[in-house]
């Protein structure tokens, strides 16, 4: 609930109140020891870090995150974080760095078969729409 008020709240351009409920998910992922929920709650608090400007924190979140969804071998929710990264990276002037996280994603997107209508697909395909300057 926590980590979906959050994606609602980012959604909304509310990345204030999207940080809150990600710090909120965070505890609770750490209290029952999801590494997939820590993974991806991390890769949403680095892009709502990302958002709010604060770059270096939003690297080390997005770091971490990733590590934990390589250690358990999820390509799907890395794949997202992948997207976040880029957006993140996007947003930080990084282009360079937005384009590798974006072709790390694709490619995480084709070895895993998720098609254009998954989560993935259309995370790409938002992210997409940004990097190209359009709208989806």
């Amino acid at each position: 609930m926590l980590g979906n008020l959050g994606l609602v709240y980012a959604a909304l351009g509310r990345p204030a109140d999207a940080l809150f409920s990600c710090q909120a998910m965070l505890k609770v992922a750490l209290a029952i020891g999801d590494a997939r929920i820590l993974g991806q709650c991390l890769g949403h608090l680095g892009l709502a870090q990302a958002r709010l400007l604060d770059f270096s924190t939003a690297r080390a979140s997005l770091a971490e995150g990733q590590a934990i969804l390589q250690q358990i071998n999820d390509p799907l929710s890395l794949g997202l974080l992948q997207c976040q990264r880029a957006e993140s990276e996007w947003l930080s002037g990084d282009v360079v760095a937005a384009e590798q996280a974006r072709t790390s994603a694709v490619n995480l997107g084709a070895a895993s078969g998720a098609g254009p209508s998954s989560e993935l697909g259309l995370a790409l395909a938002r992210l997409e729409s940004l990097l190209s300057g359009s709208s989806v």
